[in-house]
């Protein structure tokens, strides 16, 4: 089992949830490194950004 330092007993996609993971990520400096790292290496791929269309 594994036991986590922070509960969080709202929704995943809650606002107040995004909100707590912000402070955690501000609060520890290899996370946030990680964290800005990771989305730097999203926004280099050609088209990430733009919305996708889907055919149904």
């Amino acid at each position: 089992m594994i036991c986590f330092k922070y509960k969080f007993d709202v929704p995943l996609d809650s606002i107040e949830r995004t909100l707590a993971h912000q402070k955690i990520l501000a609060s520890k400096p290899f996370l946030r490194k990680i964290y800005l790292e990771w989305y730097k290496w999203l926004l280099a791929i050609p088209d990430y950004t733009k919305p996708k269309k889907y055919s149904k």
